[in-house]
């Protein structure tokens, strides 16, 4: 799990625990104990600290870009003609696919200027 402790809301994360502690005494079940503390402090956590580290959506898609199109197109011609497993057809299905790695990852770079 990642937690984003940096916007976590402190001051009611430390109220419900303790809320939720006072309502549950502790016996002498040390395992009984143990679960229901835990069971606090995650279903607390859950509430009250955000989850980090989530993958952000971008909004437009680099694989429907025009640079990519035709490699894209001249693939699926490959797949439908020459759809055997032939070395030839292997060969040129690697030869666009390092065509199209090599345009993304120009892609990528110039979206992060």
């Amino acid at each position: 799990m990642f937690w984003n402790f940096k916007k976590a809301t402190w001051d009611s994360y430390r109220d419900a625990v303790d809320i939720k502690l006072s309502l549950k005494p502790f016996t002498n079940d040390l395992e009984e104990n143990w679960k229901n503390f835990r069971t606090i402090i995650l279903d607390n956590a859950k509430a009250f600290i955000p989850r980090g580290n989530i993958r952000r959506h971008v909004p437009f898609f680099t694989h429907y870009a025009s640079s990519l199109k035709p490699l894209l197109d001249k693939t699926d011609e490959l797949h439908k003609s020459l759809g055997d497993g032939s070395l030839n057809f292997r060969t040129e299905i690697n030869k666009i696919n390092a065509e199209i790695k090599l345009i993304y990852t120009q892609l990528k770079r110039s979206r992060r200027k």
